[in-house]
């Protein structure tokens, strides 16, 4: 018999946050008040789908003058994919005021709370702690349609799926909520909801010591 546990969310870290935590978030690193923050928290390498998104913000950024992107991150020793730092500097020099690089941060719940929009465009996945992360801090969610991401989002209800590798499909995502405040807090919401029901971790471990009891009985 096969029983499976997902990932499991510390709901005291990762919560929705008030308008002041906000705001000292957003002063840490320099965001201003108006500005419309994509973000995402991951290795800075192809697969993350960081290529898809700084196209994406590339030719919505044009348009959008109060658009900006939060990359939390960086490339490890041990990961041999190639990276992204060309581009991100190239990025950061066309948009000094909205683009914000954080490198790798030991605690990663500040990061969300600077954040309107949370994206994983990535090409494959197991179960992503950050989307979980994002969810239970109550940031609607843009990810890749693919295997683990699926497993989490149910698509125009909890958070949105885009088309992997694929920038106009993540790029309409992103507009859609851009646009759409009622939309972006209904996501925001359910997400919230369906991380607090199925992957907090008191939860997650509440089950796991009920099957260990149940196996030693």
């Amino acid at each position: 018999k096969i029983i499976y546990f997902g990932n499991g969310i510390d709901k005291n870290l990762y919560y929705p946050p008030s308008q002041k935590e906000v705001i000292i978030a957003r002063n840490k690193y320099g965001i201003d008040k108006d500005l419309f923050v994509i973000g995402i928290v991951a290795r800075l390498i192809v697969e993350k789908g960081l290529t898809e998104l700084i196209k994406a913000f590339d030719l919505m950024a044009i348009n959008n003058k109060n658009i900006a992107l939060f990359i939390c991150g960086s490339k490890l020793k041990s990961d041999h994919n190639k990276g992204i730092h060309k581009e991100l500097n190239y990025l950061k020099n066309k948009y000094k005021e909205r683009v914000f690089l954080t490198g790798q941060l030991d605690h990663t719940y500040e990061a969300y709370r600077v954040m309107d929009v949370f994206c994983l465009p990535s090409y494959r996945e197991g179960l992503p702690y950050t989307i979980l992360e994002a969810m239970m801090t109550g940031i609607p969610v843009i990810a890749s349609n693919i295997r683990g991401n699926r497993e989490i989002i149910t698509n125009n209800i909890n958070g949105l799926l885009c088309l992997s590798k694929d920038v106009d499909s993540l790029k309409k995502c992103i507009l859609d909520l851009y646009n759409n405040r009622r939309k972006r807090k209904n996501i925001s919401r359910k997400g919230h909801k369906h991380v607090s029901e199925n992957f907090e971790l008191n939860k997650i471990l509440k089950k796991e010591i009920q099957i260990i009891r149940q196996i030693i009985n």
